[in-house]
């Protein structure tokens, strides 16, 4: 039975080889950003939501 050792061992013979690095999730990050062009009202809204965002994150709460 493969108890992930040999996977593990070949992982991070790539990493510290070069072939291979990890980056950390970001499940908030957004996946559709803000269209180029916006108007004042909707800017702000926009940013307004993003800051609730980002200090949902800071504190732990749910947005």
């Amino acid at each position: 039975m493969d108890t992930g050792k040999a996977t593990f061992s070949r992982l991070v013979a790539d990493v510290v080889g070069g072939l291979a690095f990890w980056v950390a999730r970001q499940p908030e990050r957004e996946i559709n950003p803000a269209p180029l062009v916006l108007t004042p009202e909707a800017r702000r809204e926009y940013d307004r939501l993003r800051k609730r965002r980002q200090r949902a994150r800071v504190t732990g709460r749910p947005v």
